[in-house]
């Protein structure tokens, strides 16, 4: 009985939670902040290198493309990443949105190199957007970070970088040009 009457409190208790909130309170439908990346959605063609070791002889080139669209209604911006690397098909896929509660930007990766999805969290200001996020390489955990410079309807500079020291110091991973078609 005391367990009957313990889930009939509850239930009320949910029950006006509820009914104090309005529609104003949950706001539904894409963020407006989502508006910011609409000069993404397209295909673009990457040119990209990847540095392979600790030289600066080191680095690899590819060229792929990039594809952004909105999904989920417009609630988040989807990117599709493939190219040929290291003789072999790397695909990636992104997502990003903003959050309206914690006003703040996310974004989330996986690819079928590593088979492991990163989060980030980041902003978007004057041209730029910089997401950092913790990844895993060989076993051992790093930051990442993401940097898009220059940003226009026509192209932007992209920067891989990554910290083993937590964020004392950072070395460029991956840089590329993406180009609009």
């Amino acid at each position: 009985m005391k367990r009957l009457t313990l889930i009939l409190v509850m239930l009320a208790l949910v029950g006006l939670s509820y009914q104090s909130v309005s529609a104003q309170d949950w706001p539904t439908g894409p963020p407006e902040e989502m508006k910011q990346l609409e000069y993404l959605v397209g295909v673009w063609d990457v040119e990209m290198e990847w540095n392979m070791g600790d030289t600066v002889e080191n680095w690899v080139k590819s060229t792929g493309t990039c594809t952004y669209r909105y999904v989920l209604d417009g609630a988040a911006l989807e990117m599709l990443f493939e190219t040929e690397f290291l003789d072999d098909s790397f695909t990636g896929l992104g997502t990003e949105c903003y959050d309206r509660e914690t006003k703040s930007w996310q974004m989330s990766w996986v690819d079928n190199m590593g088979g492991r999805l990163t989060l980030y969290k980041g902003s978007h200001a004057d041209g730029k957007a910089v997401f950092t996020g913790t990844d895993v390489w060989q076993g051992m955990e790093y930051l990442s970070r993401i940097t898009s410079t220059d940003e226009s309807k026509a192209k932007f500079d992209w920067t891989s970088e990554m910290s083993m020291d937590g964020g004392e110091t950072w070395a460029v991973a991956g840089k590329a040009i993406y180009t609009k078609r």
